[in-house]
């Protein structure tokens, strides 16, 4: 495998025996999971509404070859405690993941052999879930809002076969957990709404008219909404919280739609996401 630290504003450190580093072991443990549980009044059993992980802790054993000050120098930078560094590893071409961190512990004892320091580094990882080093897209065309349908009083059996909601797309993520879209909502239309059909047929409705060159920025996981993708033009009082659930995409497909109630030109929906794995 291979492995590389990287840091905003500090220069990366690739992992390998000819930069003088050799990963002896390498190990991602299980996310914690985020219990949310209350005892039933008067009943035995709990009622169990668990759904997210917390935090994991991930390490390197490690060996550095050469100077040890100049290793421990190296490698200072992504064990502070401020530092939110990403640890990029891949086991093949074109499988490159990497995982946010924050730093833990390191034991690196000095009375080794010269020229050599052993090294344990250990992290937290807030976000739990690893993710593509990639990132993905997909753009939707907005569509005309769905009609109010009809009724009919039948009484007989009668069965339809579930279909696709007019003018979804299909958004397809490759990982084995939920994924957290940033989605860019383009003008020109009013009271712009996208579902994700696959996850509840929740919506996010928003009160406000954009213009041609106008988008809404809505992050799922920071739960922000920035007009135009800037954060002095906060934009969160838009979000119609009577109608609106925050949706995440599911892994495997996920049949999504934009519907703004009036749009004409461009009006669009961008989402970018990068697949997340346990």
């Amino acid at each position: 495998m291979t492995f590389r630290l990287e840091r905003d504003g500090v220069a990366p450190l690739t992992l390998t025996p000819a930069n003088g580093w050799v990963v002896r072991k390498f190990k991602m443990g299980y996310p914690s999971v985020r219990p949310v549980v209350d005892e039933r009044p008067l009943a035995d059993g709990t009622d169990d509404r668990t759904a997210y992980f917390g935090s994991r802790i991930v390490t390197l054993d490690l060996l550095a070859t050469g100077n040890r000050q100049t290793s421990m120098d190296a490698i200072g930078p992504f064990v502070v405690p401020e530092a939110r560094s990403y640890l990029y590893y891949q086991s093949s071409p074109g499988f490159e993941r990497r995982i946010l961190l924050r730093a833990a512990s390191v034991d690196a004892p000095w009375d080794g052999p010269p020229g050599k320091l052993e090294m344990l580094v250990a992290w937290e990882a807030p976000n739990g879930t690893a993710e593509t080093a990639t990132q993905q897209n997909a753009t939707l065309n907005a569509v005309v809002p769905p009609g109010p349908g009809f009724e009919f009083d039948l009484t007989f059996d009668l069965v339809f076969p579930e279909d696709s909601p007019a003018g979804s797309t299909v958004v397809t993520t490759l990982g084995n957990a939920k994924c957290y879209p940033v989605i860019r909502l383009y003008g020109p239309c009013e009271f712009p709404r996208i579902e994700n059909y696959d996850d509840g047929r929740r919506t996010l409705d928003f009160d406000i008219t954009l213009g041609e060159d106008d988008y809404l920025e809505v992050d799922v996981r920071a739960k922000t909404v920035l007009l135009n993708g800037n954060a002095s033009q906060n934009r969160y009082q838009t979000l119609d919280f009577a109608t609106s659930e925050w949706w995440v995409l599911r892994p495997g497909d996920n049949r999504v739609r934009y519907y703004p109630d009036v749009y004409s030109g461009s009006a669009r929906a961008e989402l970018s996401w990068r697949c997340q794995f346990i």
